[in-house]
Formats: C-alpha cells, sequence, structure tokens
C-alpha cells in the first residue's frame, strides 16, 4: 500500500523503509541498501530504487525472468513418451467379458458335521 493512503503515525519511516527493501528484487535491495545511509528521506531512497531499478532492467542484472522469450530447450534428452496401454478397452477383452458371463458358475458348500 502505497503510504500516502495510510493514517498518519502509523508506521515509522525505518519500519516503511524496512517493508519497501523487503519488496524489492534481492539484487536490487542489496545495492539500494548499500547507498542508504539513514540520512536520506523516503521520497530520496524510493528515486534511488527507481533508478537503480532502471539500470538493472537495461542492463540485464535480473536475468530473463520479466521477458517474454521462450525458454530454452534443455540439454538433456527428451524422453519420448509411450502412449498409455487402454485397459479394457480392445475387442478380445469384450469378447472374453462376454464368455465369463455365459460360463457356469461352481459354487462348493463345505458343512462341518
Amino acid at each position: 500500500m502505497h503510504r500516502s493512503r495510510l493514517p498518519e503515525d502509523t508506521i515509522s519511516d525505518y519500519a516503511f523503509i524496512q517493508q519497501f527493501f523487503a519488496s524489492m528484487h534481492p539484487r536490487l535491495w542489496q545495492d539500494v541498501e548499500t547507498q542508504y545511509t539513514g540520512d536520506e528521506d523516503i521520497k530520496t531512497v524510493i528515486a534511488m530504487a527507481e533508478r537503480l531499478d532502471s539500470i538493472h532492467w537495461s542492463t540485464g542484472v535480473y536475468g530473463k525472468e520479466g521477458h517474454d522469450k521462450q525458454p530454452k530447450e534443455s540439454a538433456y534428452k527428451k524422453l519420448e513418451h509411450k502412449p498409455k496401454k487402454k485397459f479394457n478397452n480392445d475387442d478380445n477383452s469384450v469378447q472374453r467379458r462376454e464368455q465369463r458371463k455365459k460360463e457356469p458358475v461352481l459354487l462348493v458348500v463345505v458343512k462341518d458335521i
């Protein structure tokens, strides 16, 4: 949330700056925090972070995270997946099922004497 929208005296400047640092990319955080002396006001810190962020984007420090380029193919050989077997869908299984229905079932009951 933008600080101007918060009621007055709800968060200290130090806490706001720490939350601001925590919301940054780790590399940007590292660069801004090293230049932060503690004497700057919040607007100066935000301006410094924006300037460094634009430098990072233009020089490619963040890598390919935000770009819409297609990922490189893996160096590993891609496995060709065999199609899965379809169980109980072929004609033989249907015929076997019909035969089982026609076969008489023999029940054996054993009684203790």
